[in-house]
Parts: structure tokens; sequence; C-alpha cells
């Protein structure tokens, strides 16, 4: 399984599928896989099997891996996200801060909600924006550090939390009605 769509992740030789005589086929059978395969593979897989949307970004703001849940979040087909620049996925606004808390965020990594006490978005391939919460996790690779973003589409409860105050609101003009 790979996060960038079927078959093996990028330089992952591999997947020992077995063919319906019961042979391996494909390149595993040709050499086995380097450590660095086998976890790239272990990583793409737990990706995918993840119930929420995830994605691996470099400290150059671009997509490594991102999981079918992205994928459908967002509206893009992984190919087109895949090495693109996360700030595809942000209104144009905030690309400029974005660019600096990713620099500061690489800087001194920690498991952590993104954007604490502020309001984030998320934008879509047709340009729809939406609430999102991100959590991001530091990640150390042999090829260098990265961050898993664990995206959650936040509208429904941006929706309850309005209703909810708006709720409040009519109970105390009722109030306010009632003791005048």
């Amino acid at each position: 399984v790979r996060a960038d769509g079927p078959g093996p992740a990028p330089g992952v030789h591999g997947c020992g599928q077995q063919s319906n005589r019961g042979h391996k086929r494909g390149r595993a059978a040709q050499r086995p896989r380097t450590e660095s395969e086998s976890t790239d593979a272990r990583v793409g897989g737990l990706l995918e099997s993840a119930a929420g949307e995830m994605l691996v970004v470099g400290p150059d703001g671009t997509s490594g891996m991102v999981n079918r849940h992205a994928e459908n979040l967002f509206g893009h087909d992984r190919a087109a996200l895949i090495g693109a620049s996360v700030e595809i996925l942000i209104p144009g606004a905030y690309h400029a801060d974005h660019r600096a808390h990713m620099e500061a965020y690489f800087e001194h990594p920690e498991t952590r909600p993104m954007g604490r006490n502020m309001a984030l978005t998320g934008k879509t391939r047709d340009g729809r924006e939406f609430p999102v919460e991100i959590s991001l996790g530091p990640m150390t690779t042999e090829s260098g550090n990265l961050v898993l973003a664990a995206v959650r589409d936040a509208t429904a409860k941006h929706h309850a939390n309005a209703e909810t105050l708006a709720a409040k609101d009519k109970a105390a003009t009722r109030s306010e009605e009632h003791t005048s």
C-alpha cells in the first residue's frame, strides 16, 4: 500500500503480491526491499489506514504523502498533492503567515495543535473555504525532518457552536424582556 496511489510507495520495490497461481510477481521477486523502503511502505500503510485526513509535509512545504481521506476532503487527486506546496490547500490570504509559522515549527518541532487560538481555514480544489482543525507531529527520518499533519473538517463543529451562541442570545433576550 502506498500513500500516494495504488502500488508500492515511491522507492519501494514490490509489495509481495501473489498471482492467481501463487507465484510472486512484480519487483519484490527481483530484489528485497531496503530498510528505508520498508519504512516508507509501513508509513504509507499507516497513513492509508488512518480514519482521518493525513498529510506528511517536508520543511520545504511540499506534501510527501497523503491519504485518500485528504484527497476526498480537499478534492485533489493524489498526483496533484504529492510534491505540491501545501499552500494549495490554504486560502491565498494566509500563505505568507503560513510559511513563517511552518519555518518556526521546523525550528522547534513538537506534537501540538496547529494555530493555537487561531481560526484555521482550508481550501478545496474548487475554491470553497471551510474551517479546519489540524494537529501536528514531528517525524525524523533518514532523509530529514518531516511533519505529520492530521486535518479535520471543523464545519459541523462551527455550525454547532454558532447554533449554541444563537440559542444563548435568544435566551438572554427573553430573560431581559421578562425583567423589563
